[in-house]
């Protein structure tokens, strides 16, 4: 390995020991102040006077380790000498705080304060942990290097994840109760803040490596993640990656933790998606100013996409009202919409008249999304209020371009077939504006397609549009669809097409217009054919005679 990658290895390796030295100091501080802080609630106040001697001495180790950088050589003095002091040092406070942890616990034993107790045993166990953590701390520089050492293999595994950046890089809770998981290989470290995020209201779930919490996150919801970057079986990078890969996970806001002071780590973590980097011991008002900042920037986040979908369901919602109501069985015209999104652009209506006449329509407007859906929205409302006087289907979609012309967004265009069903002559009108070709489907005869004549509404002004005029035998179907149905397409096959349009409804000969629809989204739905647009059909069945 290169120079540059041994010496960040090495202090990835001095991390780790400073880690195992400074996570219990960090606990000694945060259970004495806990338990100041609940000494009053639990009768107990007078206990308070030895618990603060013992903060104090937590208060002094901590001043000790921070005062090694981390090694105990200094230029120009002797290395054995050196340890030995900060031996010395650090094992007098600590010696101060396992006597009066000791004294205390035997006190409120006897006063059968249970959960005071149960602190006093966490301080207990801090303080056993440090003592077998300061000989690791104050080893020979060159121990901590070993290639072979567990804290070395670590470092290594991470370094390899996190060292080379993709890129050079350059030179309180806010009153929101979340549930979050907590990922450290230390139970220390796991131990105190789940402590400190329990006081300010969260649920906290733990995980003591990155397997485990992997686990965790498949079995439960979190509103948020805490997770260290050294840990031995999966490192938090590692995590990190398949958080950010799972659709499940990725929008959980991630606060790596990490005794590694590495500019390059942090950087990467944040590429990688975390919302934010915290180096150890972290301070508990950091931690809970952070953390509360997310869970706000994430309840706002929740809180604009409920709003948007809101806003599409009332969309949804006025859309529909917009179609026609479902006909009797033996209504000789009926139509369906099924959008491909939330909104539709495709758009169909007809309605009987007072003269008998029934008016009908079905378009589609170029793109997809609200902005085609409103202009669907207009389309339809201007078809209903010219088809209640105008005859003419020409004519109809003349006035239709016109006002499209002159109003419509830039690019925005709509294909459309218009026309008039009359019942009495069995005969349809209508008009075609560059949509799909309608077909006229006649039992013992020949698939009719009618192509568009002229093109799509909106596109060119002055245009005056054509009528075509069919009759329908007993028997007889007349389809309009748009391109969303023709386009359908199985698994690696070819599209239906309008000829496999007709073969589906091959077999609705003599059904009613509503039973004809029905089967043939019996027949899109069993294929499978998979839509990629907004599907939309009108059929007209006349009764057999």
């Amino acid at each position: 390995m290169a120079e540059d990658g041994e010496a960040a290895i090495g202090r990835a390796v001095r991390a780790q020991l400073r880690q195992r030295v400074e996570a219990p100091v960090a606990a000694l501080v945060a259970f004495t102040e806990m338990l100041l802080e609940d000494l009053p609630g639990h009768g107990a106040a007078d206990l308070a006077e030895d618990v603060e001697k013992m903060r104090a001495a937590g208060l002094r180790l901590a001043e000790l380790v921070a005062g090694t950088g981390g090694d105990a050589a200094r230029a120009g003095r002797d290395r054995a000498a050196d340890q030995r002091r900060l031996r010395h040092d650090l094992r007098t406070p600590l010696n101060a705080i396992i006597g009066y942890a000791e004294l205390v616990a035997e006190d409120a034993e006897a006063r059968g304060l249970a959960q005071v107790v149960a602190d006093l045993e966490r301080i207990r166990a801090a303080a056993r942990e440090l003592v077998a953590a300061i000989d690791g701390f104050v080893a020979p520089a060159g121990a901590d290097r070993d290639r072979g050492s567990p804290e070395a293999m670590v470092a290594a595994t991470l370094f390899d994840e996190v060292a080379v950046p993709a890129r050079t890089p350059p030179g309180a809770g806010g009153g929101r109760h979340a549930a979050i998981l907590v990922v450290d290989d230390n139970e220390t470290n796991r131990e105190v803040i789940a402590r400190r995020l329990a006081r300010d209201g969260h649920r906290v779930t733990l995980a003591a490596g990155g397997r485990e919490a992997l686990a965790r996150l498949d079995a439960e919801s979190f509103d948020l993640i805490l997770l260290d970057l050294l840990m031995p079986d999966l490192n938090g990078y590692e995590v990190l990656q398949q958080v950010q890969r799972s659709p499940r996970w990725r929008e959980i806001p991630v606060i790596m933790v990490s005794a590694i002071n590495e500019m390059v780590s942090t950087i990467r973590c944040i590429e990688a998606g975390a919302a934010d980097y915290l180096q150890k011991p972290v301070d508990p008002v950091l931690l809970r100013a952070r953390i509360g900042a997310l869970l706000e920037r994430q309840w706002l986040r929740e809180r604009e996409q409920m709003l948007v979908r809101r806003e599409i369901e009332t969309a949804v919602a006025i859309q529909r009202s917009l179609l026609p109501p479902e006909p009797a069985d033996d209504t000789p015209v009926c139509g369906i919409n099924r959008a491909f999104r939330y909104v539709s652009g495709d758009f169909f209506d007809y309605f009987v008249r007072p003269d008998g006449l029934v008016p009908f329509a079905l378009g589609d407007v170029s793109g997809k999304g609200f902005d085609a859906a409103i202009l669907m929205a207009k389309i339809a409302g201007l078809f209903r209020y010219l088809a209640k006087t105008v005859t003419d289907p020409g004519v109809l979609l003349t006035v239709l371009n016109t006002e499209l012309v002159e109003t419509a967004t830039h690019g925005r265009f709509v294909t459309a077939v218009v026309g008039f069903y009359d019942g009495a002559r069995r005969q349809v009108r209508f008009g075609n504006a560059g949509h799909v070709p309608p077909v006229l489907l006649t039992p013992g005869e020949a698939v009719v397609r009618f192509e568009a004549a002229d093109p799509p509404l909106g596109v060119l002004p002055d245009l005056s549009y054509e009528t075509v005029c069919a009759s329908l035998a007993p028997a007889a179907r007349f389809v309009v669809v748009t391109d969303g149905v023709i386009e359908c397409r199985c698994p690696n096959g070819p599209e239906l097409g309008l000829e496999g349009l007709t073969a589906l409804l091959a077999d609705t000969v003599g059904l009613s217009a509503k039973a004809s629809i029905t089967r043939l989204l019996a027949g899109l739905d069993a294929a499978p054919w998979h839509a990629r647009d907004d599907l939309t059909v009108v059929i007209l069945a006349p009764p057999a005679l």
